[in-house]
């Protein structure tokens, strides 16, 4: 997903919000509002989905790290799967901040 994507999600929700209420007539339309929760919604589900993928494979790499395989593979690809879990703990946090952003939390 572009970042120009999330952002539309996040203005949409943003936008959608009543600005003045004049007794039971609304500046914004309710389903403009129903239309962009929804959107967020299905972003977030991704998200989630996404980031428990990640974490699935992440945790798999460090148990392989306790194999006899892993201790037989040489120094630089050792090094390289490191480096690999390393990029991978970045990618799952960056995930669990925008989850918590969309649920109001960051």
């Amino acid at each position: 997903m572009k970042p120009d994507e999330t952002s539309k999600y996040v203005f949409l929700l943003d936008t959608a919000m009543p600005v003045c209420d004049t007794g039971s007539v609304k500046t914004t339309k309710e389903t403009d509002m129903k239309k962009a929760t929804s959107e967020v919604s299905e972003v977030l589900d991704r998200l989630i989905g996404e980031r428990l993928g990640l974490c699935n494979r992440l945790s798999k790499l460090r148990q392989f790290y306790n194999t006899p395989i892993y201790a037989a593979l040489s120094s630089t690809e050792r090094d390289l799967m490191e480096q690999q879990d390393c990029a991978m703990q970045t990618y799952a946090d960056v995930l669990g901040r925008r989850i918590a952003f969309l649920q109001g939390k960051g």
